[in-house]
């Protein structure tokens, strides 16, 4: 197992919440017990998790944080297939600027309050800490929101607030950890398109072209709300490359 597969397939949210079988749990772990990042990701996951359980948790709003927690939150969440917090190496040369800037997310979808749903106190916590991160969203505090969905989806992923996170990451820079969010999001067939879309922005914003390429051809092809948009935008991306 590589990290890489942790990663798109949500392998230690499955983990910590003792979803995997038995030959996925063993091979997880003999992958975690020798890479540092991701027995460090586990030991994080798994002390937010039981904070919550715990009920230590008071109010909660990430721009009190000191610095050290913020990035302990942060790194919490790689339960999510979304949490693009693992290391990322690479030798290629920095993206060009252009290209970049047409993965910009213009409009960030926009939010309508969810009815509480009461069942738990995992759930209670997971409800409470998604209206604080979506209060910030609200505002353009998309770094700020970053944290607080991340450990509202910890202890309860769904792929409507996946895609609300998708989206702070892109507008707040980090697209890698966008694409594992969109991942989630994409499971839901009403946000499946959408989140394709943003898939091809996110690749874009990290330089790779070529993919944002393929995944805005089989946006083009379904005709659905993003057909059109996606058609343009391959086009000034093709642009820009001389094609």
């Amino acid at each position: 197992m590589r990290c890489e597969d942790v990663r798109e397939r949500g392998v230690i949210e499955q983990y910590v919440t003792a979803r995997l079988t038995d030959p996925e749990r063993e091979a997880f772990e003999e992958h975690f017990f020798e890479c540092d990042s991701c027995f460090e990701a586990v030991e994080l996951a798994t002390a937010v998790r039981e904070g919550f359980e715990s009920g230590a948790r008071t109010s909660f709003d990430p721009r009190r944080l000191a610095p050290w927690r913020r990035l302990s939150l942060a790194a919490a969440a790689v339960l999510l297939i979304a949490t693009g917090l693992i290391l990322y190496r690479s030798s290629t040369p920095p993206p060009d600027p252009a290209i970049v800037a047409l993965g910009r997310l213009a409009e960030v979808p926009p939010y309508f309050p969810e009815p509480a749903v009461r069942g738990g106190a995992e759930r209670d916590s997971a409800q409470e800490l998604f209206e604080e991160g979506m209060a910030l969203y609200v505002a353009g505090d998309f770094e700020a929101a970053v944290p607080t969905l991340e450990a509202s989806l910890i202890l309860e992923p769904t792929p409507g607030r996946s895609l609300y996170l998708a989206a702070a990451r892109l507008r707040s820079g980090d697209a890698r950890g966008a694409l594992g969010a969109l991942e989630i999001a994409g499971t839901e067939p009403l946000l499946t398109e959408r989140s394709r879309f943003y898939s091809a922005l996110a690749h874009l914003q990290l330089g790779d072209t070529q993919a944002a390429l393929e995944v805005l051809r089989g946006v083009e092809d379904g005709e659905g709300e993003f057909a059109v948009e996606a058609r343009q935008l391959a086009e000034r991306v093709q642009q820009l490359l001389g094609w």
